[in-house]
């Protein structure tokens, strides 16, 4: 996202021309009168559009996979808690409640 906030929107300078950042060293955006920043989306060639759509949709079809890793993962610890659970249960209430 910095990649493109510094392509579409005015970094504020000092009265050198300094850029000015903040506590991160990032830098300060100038901003319009209801404090958001101004962007200019007209700068973005197409060509930087459409490498920025690649990478944010390959990501998240990495980001899918990851999650759906995770819960397969999970899945497969929840049975086998629930296969420990019920054997330890079981030898616990054993010739006491049918």
């Amino acid at each position: 996202m910095n990649e493109i906030f510094d392509l579409v929107r005015d970094k504020k300078t000092d009265a050198d021309g300094e850029i000015l950042t903040d506590s991160h060293g990032f830098p300060i955006w100038k901003t319009n009168k209801y404090g958001r920043p101004i962007e200019d989306w007209g700068r973005l060639t197409r060509a930087q559009r459409d490498t920025y759509l690649f990478t944010i949709v390959t990501s998240l079809f990495l980001w899918r996979q990851r999650a759906n890793d995770g819960w397969l993962e999970s899945m497969g610890a929840k049975a086998q808690w629930d296969e420990a659970f019920g054997g330890h249960f079981e030898s616990l209430v054993s010739g006491t409640i049918e």
